[in-house]
């Protein structure tokens, strides 16, 4: 008999249809005896499929002949690292476990070769888009609202698909208003595509990696960064950024504004509020 391009042979084991050596790991197969699970008996088998037909693949909890498909867990929410616990990533999926051996990994999930924890099913996870904090991330005219880099509007008018509110343009609540596109040139300035829509470029300017800081400095969130012993050292290079403080496991010269910060999103701030250049201000009081 076959079950998801596995043959049960009478002992109840599975094998994969054609006889490779090693076939574990050509197919990607896990075969794990779950006798320790709750509410499951000895012939009780698990084992993930990560390669071959689409319709084979993802990960299965078997009991006698029936199977039933395992979906990967739940993850949590997350903007960097630091939201996730010890052994997870944080990525585009949530916090997602590392791992070394399939043991590791929970059910409803495979050990992947990128060293993650993933459902067959799901697609390899990026990291989270990089968010701003401070305005300084977002380049000339921009401002940090809620982690993303906002265009002003105080001086000029903001492009067709953003409207003006409290200061900053904004993505349009009209979908009337929006233009459809099939990649970054097709939209305007300050805006680029995605699901075949143009929306606005709310990224913040990063300098590097992709070009290279002055000896001595180092990259840190995509800004060239000074590393400091005192707030004397910072002073004498930029009376702007003169204060030594961490950041990131390392000492740097920063702003007042880093060493003050109050929040980086909104969720950090109260009620009718938002995290404008690192600090909670009432959204009238946006610039």
């Amino acid at each position: 008999m076959e079950f998801f391009g596995f043959q049960v042979d009478p002992a109840g084991e599975y094998a994969p249809r054609r006889r490779v050596e090693p076939p574990m790991k050509r197919f990607g197969i896990l075969i794990i005896a779950l006798s320790g699970l709750a509410g499951c008996n000895n012939d009780s088998r698990y084992f993930c499929v990560a390669d071959g037909p689409l319709s084979d693949r993802g990960c299965f909890l078997c009991r006698g002949d029936e199977c039933d498909s395992q979906s990967a867990p739940q993850r949590a929410l997350c903007a960097g690292d630091v939201d996730c616990a010890v052994g997870e990533l944080c990525t585009t999926l949530g916090c997602v476990g590392e791992c070394e051996e399939d043991y590791e990994c929970a059910v409803g999930t495979t050990c992947a070769d990128n060293g993650l924890c993933l459902n067959p099913l799901e697609d390899d996870p990026n990291p989270p888009p990089f968010r701003c904090q401070f305005n300084f991330e977002c380049g000339d005219a921009r401002i940090c609202i809620d982690g993303e880099c906002l265009m002003t509007c105080l001086d000029a008018p903001c492009p067709d698909t953003q409207e003006c509110i409290a200061g900053a343009c904004r993505p349009c609540t009209d979908d009337t208003c929006l233009t459809s596109c099939t990649d970054d040139a097709t939209c305007a300035d300050h805006e680029y595509c995605s699901s075949f829509q143009c929306i606005p470029d709310t990224r913040p300017e990063q300098f590097c990696p992709d070009n290279e800081c002055q000896p001595g400095r180092v990259c840190v969130r995509g800004q060239c960064r000074t590393p400091c012993a005192t707030d004397d050292e910072c002073a004498r290079i930029d009376a702007t950024i003169r204060f030594c403080a961490p950041v990131e496991e390392q000492t740097l010269c920063v702003r007042s504004s880093e060493v003050l910060a109050e929040c980086q999103l909104n969720i950090d701030c109260g009620l009718g509020e938002e995290c404008v250049d690192g600090a909670c201000a009432g959204r009238s009081e946006s610039p």
